[in-house]
C-alpha cells in the first residue's frame, strides 16, 4: 500500500545518463506539489532460505524477485515544458501550445526527492532511472484545481 509522504520540499527530474549514474546537472524542478499527493510504496523484500544437510540452520538466505519501489506525485503548476518532459509530446514556448504524443508513452527520467529540513538535516532520495507514467488529476470545474501527476 502506498504511504503518503509529508514534508517534500523539492522534486527534480532530468534526462538519465547512459552510464546509469545520477545526473549532476540539467534538472527541472517540479513546483506547487499538491498536499498529500506524494506517496511511496516500498515492498518488503521476500527471502528464500536454503538449507544443506551437513550444516544446521539456513546456509543461504537470498532475496527473491520482487516488484520495484513505486511513487506518485501531483503538481498544480501545469507548466507546458514540464508536461512535455514527463509525458513526451512537444511544447512550443513561442505559442504556448502543447501537442500530446500520438499514444501514451512511458518516459525514463532520473528523479530526485528532497525533504524539508528536520533537526537541521535533509533526506535526498535519488533514482537514476525511473519509468514514468504521466496523468492529469482533478476535474475541469471551478471548484477543483487540475493537476499534472506522474507515477514511477
Amino acid at each position: 500500500m502506498a504511504t503518503p509522504v509529508k514534508g517534500v520540499e523539492k522534486i527534480e527530474i532530468a534526462t538519465p545518463l547512459a552510464t546509469g549514474l545520477m545526473p549532476t546537472t540539467g534538472y527541472t524542478t517540479i513546483v506547487d506539489i499538491q498536499e498529500g499527493s506524494v506517496t511511496f510504496d516500498l515492498p518488503a523484500l521476500e527471502t528464500q532460505e536454503y538449507t544443506v544437510s551437513d550444516v544446521d540452520g539456513a546456509r543461504y538466505v537470498l532475496g527473491t524477485n520482487q516488484a520495484g519501489a513505486a511513487f506518485t506525485c501531483n503538481s498544480v503548476d501545469i507548466n507546458g515544458a514540464v508536461v512535455a518532459q514527463l509525458a513526451g509530446g512537444t511544447w512550443t514556448s513561442g505559442t504556448n501550445t502543447y501537442a500530446a504524443p500520438v499514444q501514451s508513452n512511458i518516459v525514463n527520467l532520473a528523479i530526485r526527492f528532497t525533504s524539508r529540513p528536520f533537526d537541521g538535516k535533509k533526506f535526498v532520495l535519488s533514482i537514476p532511472k525511473a519509468a514514468i507514467a504521466f496523468n492529469f488529476s482533478g476535474a475541469f470545474t471551478k471548484d477543483d484545481l487540475v493537476a499534472i501527476g506522474f507515477t514511477g
